[in-house]
């Protein structure tokens, strides 16, 4: 035994796969003509180191999970938004209950 909740280990397992597939997505971005815009790779590296600090820091257990923690949620909103037109109401109640269940 590890000595750690499951949930807690669970989560940490869920951030590094988050990380992990978005390794993946940032190779899969990366522009491979003078064509394309590197924004969308630069996009997924900056996805992808947070959710893995976030990981560490969650299977760490420090104080600073929680605001990683909610950066890796914030920064899936803008791309939500664009998924999703007109429906930015319903992912502002969803963040501001992940914000005070992580206080």
């Amino acid at each position: 035994m590890l000595g750690r909740p499951f949930g807690l280990s669970l989560l940490a397992a869920a951030l590094l796969a988050g990380g992990l597939a978005g390794i993946a997505a940032f190779w899969v971005a990366w522009p491979r003509d003078s064509n394309t815009s590197p924004l969308a790779a630069l996009f997924a590296l900056v996805w992808s180191c947070v959710y893995l600090v976030c990981a560490r820091l969650t299977w760490r257990r420090s104080r600073l999970a929680a605001p990683t923690f909610l950066a890796a949620m914030g920064l899936l909103l803008p791309p939500l938004w664009f998924l999703f037109p007109g429906g930015q109401v319903p992912f502002l109640p969803l963040f501001l209950f992940t914000f005070l269940l992580a206080l």
